[in-house]
């Protein structure tokens, strides 16, 4: 699919790049531990190998969890015998390469012909015929990644994992980042706090910017009398997780059943947390149509907001939950961005645009914006909430992400969180 164009998700700093393997379809079949990614070095005169990772993907999309530390398998459908490492097996449009763009080297006017006679010379096999492959250019930028079906010369320089899982103290800690979920309720967040700039280097002090989410589920019958769910009512664990050089993924489920109205919900999520971002894709499965519904119904996900004040801190473009359950208006992209001393933190929440006719989008709202709509009490300062009024019954899709950045970045931040970034991927024109 030569010259395809694609968003994927960065940041000011930790710059994750998701990049589909079914952009290089030339490369399907062929062993993972083959391939090889490299860019130009330093001083743009020889290239070097990029350290990457691969993630295999199930049809839906989701991740497939096939690590040594895997917990248990939930997905039945995935088939296909377990590998304990990434790179081991053929690759497939199922997977995914995973890099940090402050890995990639800057490709000048001059680049290209060295580069690729440099591959050329790299990735022949022993009959002379040239190897496939791609490059990979991150647009509006010089960074370029050259992605090839040859087994590296020199091995790319092994890192310690830029995040590290600790099931028993519940935290995912990377230099930026430290996330600590609930221990009775895995899909709630206990604490999120960002690296602490004015200790020294080393220190690992971090300083909490959110803390004790709650979730609630309020369903306001047409027939019967309301039903309020919170995170007490609610099952949800980490039920699988894996942990790489450049990312670590866990996979949560979560159900609530109500066996006296026969009603399941279920919800399958998946955190992925970079050196200085989170991507959370969810699918959430409805049991009935909201339509049995009446307004004010909707699912609310709050914090506690430890800066000084959210809602004369907060820049964003989500509108505020309508008084007296009017519609909320929709976009396909809405962000919200935090301030905590010299770092940022931006969010985004990316809706698909079938969502457009459901009625189904975001909205901030206060503890006061919930009352006015007749919502059960809670105890956060600021939350999403979500209109599902309209929503139809069935499985439906959206992801979220934070990127952490420094202040004066704003701006740039915002946008990744709306768009991700463009990469360019087009097939390399080997010389004959």
């Amino acid at each position: 699919m030569a010259g395809a164009q694609f968003f994927v998700g960065s940041l000011a700093q930790g710059f994750p790049l998701l990049i589909p393997a079914s952009e290089t379809p030339l490369l399907h079949g062929r062993q993972r531990n083959e391939i090889s990614i490299w860019t130009p070095d330093a001083e743009g005169k020889s290239l070097k190998p990029v350290p990457f990772e691969f993630r295999e993907l199930n049809e839906r999309g989701g991740l497939v969890f096939r690590d040594p530390t895997y917990i248990s398998k939930v997905r039945k459908q995935l088939g296909n015998l377990p590998e304990k490492e990434s790179n081991l097996g053929a690759l497939s449009w199922l997977h995914q390469y995973v890099l940090d763009e402050n890995d990639l080297g800057d490709c000048l006017k001059d680049c290209q012909s060295w580069a690729r006679q440099s591959l050329e010379k790299m990735c022949r096999d022993k009959a002379g015929i040239l190897k496939k492959g791609y490059e990979m250019r991150v647009q509006k930028s010089q960074k370029v990644a050259f992605i090839a079906n040859c087994p590296p010369t020199l091995a790319p320089a092994r890192t310690p994992s830029a995040v590290v899982v600790d099931l028993k103290a519940r935290t995912l800690t990377s230099k930026e980042i430290r996330y600590e979920f609930s221990e009775k309720n895995h899909m709630l967040l206990e604490s999120f706090s960002l690296a602490d700039k004015g200790e020294e280097k080393g220190k690992g002090k971090y300083i909490p910017m959110l803390k004790d989410s709650e979730l609630h589920l309020y369903a306001k019958l047409k027939y019967f009398f309301p039903l309020h769910f919170t995170g007490n009512d609610v099952r949800s664990e980490l039920v699988g997780y894996t942990q790489g050089s450049l990312v670590s993924a866990g996979e949560l489920s979560f159900f609530l059943d109500v066996l006296s109205f026969k009603i399941r919900m279920n919800l399958l999520s998946e955190v992925s947390m970079f050196r200085d971002a989170i991507h959370v894709p969810v699918i959430l499965t409805l049991p009935v149509s909201g339509s049995v519904l009446k307004p004010g119904s909707g699912v609310f996900y709050g914090f506690r907001y430890l800066g000084n004040d959210f809602w004369k801190d907060v820049q964003t473009d989500l509108p505020r939950l309508p008084k007296e359950g009017g519609a909320i208006p929709f976009a396909e992209q809405r962000t919200f961005l935090m301030r905590l001393g010299s770092t940022v933190v931006a969010v985004g929440i990316r809706m698909p645009e079938v969502f457009r006719e459901m009625g189904f989008s975001p909205a901030l709202a206060s503890p006061e914006d919930l009352k006015a709509v007749d919502f059960p009490k809670t105890k956060s300062d600021f939350g999403i909430f979500y209109d599902i009024t309209k929503l139809q019954k069935g499985t439906h899709k959206f992801e979220i992400w934070f990127y952490v950045g420094k202040v004066g970045e704003e701006e740039r931040l915002l946008k990744m969180a709306r768009e991700g970034i463009q990469i360019r991927v087009s097939e390399l024109a080997w010389a004959q």
